[in-house]
């Protein structure tokens, strides 16, 4: 038997799942059919042996949709991912949990290591090599990356992050996806479907607060920042991030730790400061207010202010004269 007609036989479970334990199969056959089905299963996917003797595994693999789960356990191996060519990344983000041994994973100059209980994203934002030294298992799923940076875009800079396995969101991603792992087989194709959408809801439970570029010493700055330029009227996303030398999408996640935008903040210091010179008892208009501080328009002006503090402008200023 080799190792081509081993995978035909034994990988074929039903049309949203397969099989395949390569363990029973002589070393040089068992070599060749993991390393071969892995690398067609998942894209731009290359695996070697440390320890030939107990190189290869076995995997179970779960369609839902457009995602697919894998329980994967097996012996000492590299794992390389590279894009195909032509791409610069992949199409999947995924979550990797550690359920036995642990896994050293390098992305470029950077290396963590995964330990029993501790979930790794994986955004697909770089090569990824990830070295078993022993025997190890996970649980993986693949999501489509479209659909999850769409729904948590500061999700991209969480590439390579690794929550503990004390981290209340990281306890409730492990338990939910170990949970669906242990009985998606029993689901029906819309079951799946359901049950992989709750499971991307609760990423929204890591936070963009955790995002390293989302310190709260980058809010701070950048609040700084508005203040001084209230009167600006060209005041933006792009040229805030650009004075602050980061990225438009991490000045995002920044505010979205706070539950604000960028842009909310700069119109809600633009008021509050609106405020304070016409309780004050400025000799200025209301006019002169509101173009001072970066509106151009006198009825906009009017009717956001009402909304944030009550009253009218005039009303306002009007106890104050």
């Amino acid at each position: 038997m080799d190792a081509e007609h081993y995978e035909t036989e034994v990988s074929a479970v039903g049309p949203h799942a397969v099989d395949v334990d390569v363990t029973p199969l002589p070393e040089d056959l068992r070599n060749v059919a993991w390393s071969r089905y892995l690398g067609r299963l998942v894209e731009g996917l290359d695996v070697r042996p440390i320890v030939s003797e107990r190189f290869g595994g076995k995997t179970r693999v779960d369609q839902a949709g457009m995602s697919r789960m894998f329980e994967v356990q097996g012996g000492p191996q590299l794992v390389l991912r590279r894009p195909p060519k032509g791409r610069s990344v992949f199409n999947e983000f995924a979550m990797l949990v550690q359920v036995e041994g642990s896994c050293e994973v390098k992305r470029g100059r950077r290396t963590t290591v995964t330990r029993p209980g501790e979930t790794l994203l994986v955004g697909g934002n770089h090569d990824v090599d990830l070295g078993y030294d022993a025997d190890f298992k996970q649980v993986v799923i693949q999501l489509p990356r479209a659909l999850v940076f769409r729904q948590y875009e500061w999700l991209r800079d969480m590439d390579g992050v690794v929550l503990s396995a004390e981290d209340p969101a990281g306890q409730l991603l492990r338990y939910s996806l170990t949970g669906l792992a242990a009985v998606i087989r029993q689901l029906t194709p819309e079951q799946r479907l359901h049950a992989v959408s709750g499971l991307m809801a609760q990423l929204g439970v890591i936070g963009p607060e955790r995002t390293p570029a989302a310190a709260p010493e980058l809010f701070d700055r950048a609040l700084a920042l508005i203040k001084t330029h209230l009167s600006d009227p060209d005041v933006s996303p792009e040229r805030l991030a650009g004075a602050l030398q980061v990225k438009r999408r991490t000045l995002d996640a920044a505010f979205a730790g706070r539950g604000e935008s960028v842009m909310k903040t700069v119109w809600d210091q633009r008021l509050d400061r609106a405020a304070e010179l016409l309780a004050g008892g400025t000799t200025r208009s209301v006019t002169d207010v509101a173009l001072a501080l970066g509106f151009s328009s006198l009825p906009h002006f009017s009717r956001v202010f009402k909304k944030r503090f009550g009253v009218s402008p005039s009303r306002y200023a009007r106890p104050m004269r």
